[in-house]
């Protein structure tokens, strides 16, 4: 079984964020939280390395001389969807400085719902808005987390 680079980069983020949260967990908290800052930590790394062991078992990586799905050609480079999201992102960082967090979410998640395949621009734009406002409620008005 061969693991992607992609899976071993993940695999080695989760468990320095295992390894951190457990170092903080015997750290002084000055949080209200009864554990401290690290259990979100702790959770979230242990969620991603469940998902990455999920990915090897049930994905093995295809063989390199094996065409693409489809029978597609390769594409360039500036043509790659991770490229142009990974842009996107980049984008989106820059942007939330200026127009805020909401319109800048809403920008990025159009953007990239629209790199990684739905054409029809309705149904984009009106899951990238929902999603936006789903994000800032979650953060803003339940987790009381102020956003830019």
């Amino acid at each position: 079984m061969r693991i992607s680079a992609g899976s071993a980069v993940l695999g080695c983020v989760s468990i320095l964020g295992i390894y951190e949260g457990i170092r903080h967990l015997h750290a002084p908290s000055f949080t209200p939280e009864p554990l401290g800052s690290s259990a979100y930590l702790l959770v979230v790394s242990v969620g991603l390395l469940l998902a990455v062991a999920a990915e090897i078992a049930v994905h093995p990586r295809a063989r390199a001389n094996t065409k693409p799905a489809g029978g597609q050609a390769k594409t360039g480079f500036f043509r790659n969807p991770v490229f142009q999201a990974f842009l996107a992102l980049v984008l989106y960082a820059i942007l939330l400085e200026y127009i805020g967090y909401f319109w800048s979410t809403v920008c990025f998640l159009v953007v990239c719902i629209r790199v990684f395949g739905e054409r029809r621009w309705l149904w984009v734009i009106l899951s990238g808005s929902g999603l936006a406002l789903i994000f800032y409620a979650l953060f803003q008005k339940l987790a009381g987390i102020p956003l830019p």
